[in-house]
């Protein structure tokens, strides 16, 4: 038996693969797209008259079990089974009747299960924009779209609060990239309709394939449609902005406080390690364990450099997360047009750079001498292990001053920021001191004129 395949026009669309009508033959496991058409060619050793045939394929349809036969004209060895529209996995029997009018004691049986076509498959990002935006913000849109075959079509869907939707066209290119720009200040000198503060701004990327096949015949055939998760973002003054930026900030601060702290754990941990390898091997007691001093001195310094290897894992995640951290508040405020050059420089030149500079120089080389203690510590001896560890030690204390040095000025500007934040109450209640001045002069020209 071999199979007739006709592929469906969501197929033949596609630019990936030659699709069209092939002959194949039939083999146990046998998978074919959903929505091919799907006969069966098949020959015997005798020339057959009539052959008794059994069809269910799994669409949850009623119709979709049926029974019929296919009567040959004249006796023939070879024969088609007709075409049937393979929505779910096919199951086929077929029993056949010779010339003679004799039955096959054996059911064929054929099984062929269905591919089904799955939607698009979309992730999407904002790049270095946060949950809050000015009206000012240019929102770099960056994402990825899959499709089991070819797109038809992508696009940005976009909302504010409950207004209509507005969908923009989005390019793909041929890995899959859909990538734009969304410039709400260039929008705004055009005329066009943008978020203004106080509003909720939604964006969902969305993309559609070529998929046809209708569930029931006759039916409307529609294309599997795939959207993105939502963001939503809040559309705030820059002063809100700077305020929400500054919070951000004093957390990264308070979590580089708590890892200074803890490598200086670390460096207490190193100095007692140093100080447990140089000690004089104790003799055993009698009777007790037959475990050597210098066994008992690789066991502890093992243990101790476990511990010194977790710690170090440890904050190094860390670190990395206040790097990223701060490079998104960087990027947040270019991507906000934050008019404010002497912020972003002291975060970008004080804060971003030197803190990857330290990951990338003295922290790596750090955190590979320290893992390298486990491996050597039965293979030195006192003295080169004491070595390793005065070298690891004097590593640790030059970072914990480097970021002291990073810390100084979060601090120093933090400090700065609050009387800032203070000014900025004063202000508040100053403005609505003279709201209510206004009001109560307001009140007493009316009661004046009654």
């Amino acid at each position: 038996t071999e199979v007739d395949v006709e592929y469906p026009a969501y197929l033949q669309r596609s630019t990936k693969t030659t699709w069209g009508n092939e002959r194949l033959p039939y083999r146990n496991g046998m998978r074919l797209p959903q929505g091919t058409q799907v006969g069966l060619w098949v020959r015997a050793n005798r020339p057959i008259k009539k052959c008794d045939v059994m069809q269910s394929v799994g669409s949850g349809r009623e119709d979709s079990n049926r029974e019929f036969s296919v009567e040959l004209k004249s006796p023939a060895t070879e024969f088609a089974i007709p075409a049937t529209f393979l929505q779910g996995n096919l199951f086929v029997e077929l029993r056949l009747w010779d010339d003679q009018g004799i039955c096959a004691t054996r059911v064929q049986q054929f099984v062929i299960a269905a591919l089904t076509d799955n939607a698009p498959n979309i992730d999407f990002v904002l790049d270095g924009i946060g949950s809050a935006i000015t009206e000012e913000a240019v929102l770099p849109i960056r994402s990825t779209i899959k499709d089991d075959h070819d797109l038809n079509r992508a696009w940005v869907e976009s909302r504010v609060d409950e207004q209509e939707t507005i969908q923009s066209e989005l390019g793909v290119d041929a890995q899959g990239k859909g990538d734009m720009d969304i410039d709400l200040k260039a929008m705004r000198e055009s005329g066009k309709a943008v978020p203004a503060v106080g509003s909720t701004y939604s964006l969902m990327v969305a993309a559609s394939d070529f998929y046809d096949i209708p569930l029931e015949p006759g039916g409307t055939a529609e294309p599997h449609l795939g959207r993105s998760t939502p963001i939503q973002l809040k559309v705030v003054t820059t002063d809100q902005f700077l305020i929400l930026l500054d919070r951000r900030e004093a957390a990264m601060r308070r979590r580089l406080e708590q890892i200074i702290s803890e490598l200086g754990q670390l460096g207490e941990l190193l100095v007692l390690t140093k100080k447990n390898n140089e000690a004089p091997e104790e003799p055993s007691a009698e009777g007790s364990s037959s475990e050597t001093g210098a066994q008992r001195r690789a066991r502890v310094m093992l243990l101790r450099s476990q511990q010194a290897s977790a710690q170090a894992a440890k904050s190094d995640g860390e670190l990395k997360g206040v790097l990223q951290e701060i490079s998104q508040l960087v990027a947040e405020l270019i991507n906000n047009r934050i008019d404010s050059k002497d912020r972003r420089d002291r975060l970008n030149a004080k804060i971003k750079l030197p803190l990857g500079e330290l990951l990338e120089s003295q922290w790596k080389p750090f955190v590979t001498g320290l893992n390298e203690l486990e491996g050597v510590v039965s293979q030195s001896s006192v003295e080169e292990f004491s070595s390793r560890l005065e070298r690891s030690l004097l590593k640790n204390n030059e970072i914990v001053a480097a970021l002291k040095s990073i810390l100084g000025d979060m601090i120093e500007i933090q400090d700065l920021n609050e009387i800032i934040d203070r000014v900025r109450g004063l202000l508040d209640e100053q403005s609505k001191a003279v709201d209510r001045s206004k009001q109560e002069q307001k009140k007493l020209n009316l009661d004046s004129l009654k």
